[in-house]
């Protein structure tokens, strides 16, 4: 009973504010994303659709890198080195535009919204990535790890895209990756 307690007490059960903003959206999956640069709400959870200020959004129907935009980032402990980076402009090059915003969050969220078609990182963590990752699945793309294993929890390397975009991506990401 003193466990309990201690819960209702930490996660202010008896107070409505607390009620209202931690019980609920944990208890219905819910997830936000506020882009304040462009003043967009993002919301997702698995029991509704994606909602881009309360307007629902679904993926791009882009089918062929040429056309799409990639979003990406650079975590700190990036390879510089002459062949990293090589392949990297490689890789860049088959897009029509890259992007990188700085917050795996909104990543995945322009994902959901149609705004990019794929985006890829490397040793990021779970919590910089999944509030982003539900709403993009929630508007109907396809997420995983680089070895395509949906159930990425446990990953340090992410891949959202439209279902379009997914299979060719994952196939250009597989050969090249090696899990730590």
């Amino acid at each position: 009973m003193n466990q309990l307690n201690l819960f209702i007490e930490l996660t202010r059960l008896k107070k409505p504010i607390g009620y209202m903003l931690l019980f609920w959206p944990c208890a219905w999956g819910l997830t936000l994303i506020y882009d304040f640069n462009n003043d967009n709400l993002y919301e997702g959870s698995k029991v509704s659709h994606a909602l881009l200020n309360d307007k629902q959004i679904k993926v791009s129907k882009i089918d062929n890198p040429k056309s799409g935009v990639l979003i990406t980032g650079l975590p700190n402990d990036t390879d510089y080195s002459d062949e990293a980076l090589t392949e990297m402009i490689k890789d860049f090059q088959s897009w029509r535009k890259v992007r990188m915003l700085g917050s795996a969050a909104i990543a995945s969220a322009y994902i959901a919204s149609g705004k990019a078609d794929v985006y890829k990182e490397k040793n990021s963590y779970i919590w910089d990535v999944a509030a982003g990752m539900l709403i993009a699945e929630e508007a109907g793309a396809l997420t995983s790890d680089f070895l395509g294993n949906p159930n990425y929890k446990d990953s340090d390397h992410y891949l959202c895209a439209t279902p379009k975009c997914f299979k060719p991506m994952l196939e250009s990401i597989k050969p090249n990756f090696k899990a730590d």
